[in-house]
């Protein structure tokens, strides 16, 4: 455990053979600071960086005092351009109603119901913008699928398969659009090279969204909130 600020966080120390430097991070699934040292480095001169670093990561994990967090009845969670409201709903089926989401079943399983829910909706829209901005350059998707990295947003395989982290649903529509375009590039440029970025540019125009350092810069405001949603 590591004290920032008086508030006590768990501290998870590695060792890497490739880093050349000390490394601080969040980790948004565990909740925890990771410290990253170089294998001959001392753990003492490790702990010493964390200290210098109070500031920063008081400022980094204020954002996780703001997540909106559990699914639970009631609870309020960004969802695409607006938000959404959780609400037991009637029945056995789960449907959404403009900003509100009725989720049915039993008390005990409303997060899984409403978790589902999100996850089936995220599939569906972000195959159907990624199958469509693709079709626009003449590339070809093998699948789309989502899950929950804790790392990436989205990945596209040499194959063709194009996988996104679900929570792009919740956040707004131009940073997600920026990042399908992201991906669809990756099908005619498997690296991010000068070509690749010009590309990734084009097809974010097309897809109306934002340019792809501006959603670079969301993200990294508000990629920790959006990490912490449902957990």
């Amino acid at each position: 455990m590591i004290s920032v600020h008086g508030r006590l966080w768990p501290l998870k120390l590695q060792r890497s053979a490739r880093a050349r430097r000390i490394g601080l991070r969040l980790c948004p699934v565990t909740r925890s600071v990771r410290l990253t040292l170089p294998l001959r480095a001392r753990e003492k001169d490790g702990l010493a960086f964390v200290q210098a670093q109070q500031d920063w990561l008081a400022k980094q994990l204020a954002g996780w005092d703001d997540a909106p967090g559990g699914l639970l009845p009631g609870s309020v969670i960004p969802f695409g351009d607006g938000t959404l409201t959780l609400y037991p709903g009637g029945g056995r089926l789960t449907w959404r109603e403009g900003e509100r989401l009725l989720v049915g079943g039993s008390a005990d399983a409303f997060a899984a119901r409403a978790l589902r829910w999100l996850k089936a909706e995220a599939l569906r829209v972000l195959e159907a913008e990624t199958r469509g901005l693709a079709a626009t350059m003449g590339g070809t998707v093998s699948a789309v699928g989502v899950g929950d990295a804790a790392r990436r947003w989205g990945s596209c395989s040499t194959k063709g398969n194009i996988r996104y982290s679900w929570r792009l649903i919740l956040m707004p529509g131009w940073v997600r659009r920026s990042i399908v375009a992201h991906e669809v590039a990756h099908l005619r440029h498997p690296n991010h090279g000068a070509d690749f970025w010009a590309l990734a540019e084009e097809l974010s125009a097309r897809l109306s969204a934002g340019r792809p350092v501006e959603a670079r810069k969301w993200l990294r405001a508000h990629g920790m909130a959006i990490h912490s949603i449902g957990r």
